[in-house]
């Protein structure tokens, strides 16, 4: 999906988020779950998820379609639980292992005092690596406040124990 999309539809931002088509694909899966509708739907975003917001041969989350990877990923973008459903829901293998790659980066991004995870990163935990020409905070800031709560997920649901040292 579009990164931003006017009430008349217009696109003004072209390209994904990965965090908010995340959200949506788990979304509609829960949708489906409880009143049969939108499995076409959160099939649908979740195929294009991998294809498009996943390296193919890194298995690395990138932050949207047009930019990042290895050198630029966003922490609070993983919704490491969602992961899981999504594998589970497809039958896709594959996420299982973004998963195990998405907790390697995110404990290697954690600070080793505080356990807190910068807003943009690389994969070996190194802070900074935003996208370009847009203003983005190597420190613990805005994005970063929301994965406590996104890998916090994981421990209620899965029991992860990574999660609940994280």
């Amino acid at each position: 999906m579009h990164y931003c999309i006017d009430a008349a539809g217009s696109i003004h931002t072209a390209g994904s988020e990965t965090d908010g088509d995340l959200d949506i694909a788990a979304a509609l899966v829960f949708a489906y779950k409880k009143w049969g509708l939108y499995e076409n739907s959160a099939r649908e975003i979740i195929n294009s998820i991998l294809a498009h917001d996943v390296e193919d041969i890194t298995n690395v989350l990138r932050p949207g379609d047009v930019f990042g990877g290895i050198d630029s990923v966003n922490p609070s973008y993983f919704a490491i639980s969602y992961m899981k459903i999504f594998a589970d829901f497809t039958g896709i293998t594959r996420w299982i292992d973004v998963r195990e790659k998405t907790y390697n980066i995110l404990l290697k991004a954690a600070h080793p005092q505080t356990g807190l995870v910068p807003d943009w990163g690389c994969v070996e935990g190194i802070p900074g690596g935003g996208p370009p020409g847009i203003y983005y905070s190597e420190d613990y800031y805005y994005d970063a406040s929301r994965t406590p709560r996104r890998i916090a997920l994981d421990y209620l649901w899965y029991g992860d124990a990574r999660a609940k040292d994280f």
